[in-house]
Formats: structure tokens, C-alpha cells, sequence
């Protein structure tokens, strides 16, 4: 009998979305950006959802919590 294979193990990331989680921890490295805001962000980034407004408002947001 042959046993399933686990659906639950991580897939790999692609190239857009590594890149995305590189940019992101370095931003939360710098305090550019919230920690909270670091997966959703990445997504946005990956799917390339993010404009110049956006990118302020973050980094004025994280800015401001100083």
C-alpha cells in the first residue's frame, strides 16, 4: 500500500517573490517599514501592485512610530 504524499511541505519561492522578501527584510532592517506589514508587502511587491504613493506612505508610517 502506498502512502500519500505530505501536501503541507513548503513549495519553493519564485524568483519574484524571493526577491520581494530580500527587499522587505532589508526595509525592516532599516526601519523603513513596520514588521507587521512584511508578508503582505511582499506580496504586493512580488505582483508588482506597489506605485510611489504607496511606497511613502509606508515608509511615513513606519517613520513616524520612531
Amino acid at each position: 500500500m502506498m502512502t500519500e504524499y505530505n501536501q503541507s511541505k513548503p513549495q519553493a519561492l519564485t524568483a519574484q517573490q524571493q526577491l520581494a522578501q530580500e527587499i522587505t527584510e532589508s526595509l525592516i532592517e532599516k526601519k523603513l517599514i513596520a514588521p507587521n506589514k512584511q508578508q503582505k508587502l511582499a506580496q504586493q511587491i512580488s505582483m508588482g501592485l506597489l506605485d510611489a504613493e504607496d511606497w511613502a506612505l509606508l515608509i511615513d508610517m513606519a517613520t513616524e512610530q520612531k
